[in-house]
């Protein structure tokens, strides 16, 4: 019997994709991972407070099938039952308080006879973390969520991992992804980096972050998944419709959700007045030699060897 559909919802920081969360939450079947609301989670996100994969980098030797359970459930079911309890509790504490928890909520009905039936599926899950595989372990996260969700759910992954950190061996087998843009200048604008700097220094960090920020999205570009911009979901309701229904399989329902046009559409745009003359001609240079780095860098993906006889002339 087919499982539960897995939806990756993903923005690049400040890009507006709790819009796009706000829009799902309350319409038929859609949930997230802990139930209700479709919360931040870190199953398998790295770099993040008490993610499990951050733990596999540091620390994959001490781990047992109920340590496990806890990394997935930040604690709350199989800690006392692994051999390295003390370890997998001190890497809890750190990083995110207790009123903060990540992932403490998340499978709310599962317990650890139900995991290790899982997990039986999958007798060298352990052995592939040791050796830094983890295409097994999210396999083994998107059975837990077929096993613990109803056929007709929509499961959403809020920015778990984010769009950043994504790739197609971070994809839950079968699950769509959607990507939410915005105006680099309205991304960076709330950021608390961009308001302490000033003069040349925030230029600076204007000029890095959009050309990091422009070369991410480049890097998913041949993924495939569905691309959003925050501006036309929450202006167009037209646009925002054909996403819920590709996304939900049929029409949204009206009035269910906790999406506001109005409130949203008071952020398009009102960061990038904050933008002096020198941030933008740092973010129009920063776009430059993006757009111009990307179209080498296209050319040579489709016509290599076209490209290297060019190189060759030229010296």
């Amino acid at each position: 019997m087919a499982g539960p559909r897995v939806v990756h919802v993903m923005g690049f920081k400040y890009s507006g994709s709790s819009a796009v969360i706000d829009a799902l939450h309350g319409q038929a079947g859609v949930t997230g991972i802990a139930g209700g609301y479709p919360d931040e989670t870190s199953l398998i996100s790295t770099r993040r407070p008490h993610s499990p994969m951050n733990y596999f980098h540091r620390f994959s030797s001490q781990l047992d099938y109920p340590g496990l359970c806890a990394l997935l459930t930040e604690g709350r079911v199989g800690l006392e039952e692994s051999q390295h309890r003390d370890h997998i509790r001190d890497f809890l504490a750190l990083g995110v308080g207790r009123d903060r928890s990540v992932n403490r909520d998340v499978f709310p009905k599962l317990d650890l006879t139900e995991f290790q039936r899982v997990a039986r599926d999958f007798p060298l899950l352990l052995e592939e973390i040791a050796s830094g595989e983890f295409d097994s372990y999210i396999d083994f996260v998107g059975r837990l969520i077929g096993s613990q969700f109803k056929p007709d759910d929509i499961v959403v992954l809020n920015n778990d991992p984010p769009a950043h950190y994504f790739s197609a061996s971070r994809r839950i087998a079968g699950a769509m992804a959607v990507f939410v843009t915005r105006d680099i200048r309205d991304t960076l604008s709330d950021r608390p980096k961009f308001k302490t700097k000033q003069g040349p220094h925030r230029a600076a960090y204007v000029f890095e972050h959009a050309l990091r920020l422009r070369w991410h999205q480049e890097r998913l570009r041949n993924l495939q998944a569905t691309w959003i911009t925050f501006d036309e979901f929450v202006s167009s309701a037209e646009t925002r419709g054909e996403l819920l229904f590709d996304i939900l399989g049929c029409a949204p329902s009206e009035g269910v959700s906790t999406f506001s046009e109005a409130e949203s559409s008071q952020n398009v745009g009102i960061f990038r007045a904050q933008f002096s003359n020198l941030d933008m001609t740092a973010f129009f240079l920063a776009c430059l030699v993006a757009n111009t780095a990307i179209f080498f860098y296209r050319l040579f993906l489709h016509f290599p060897g076209r490209v290297l006889r060019v190189v060759k002339l030229g010296r």
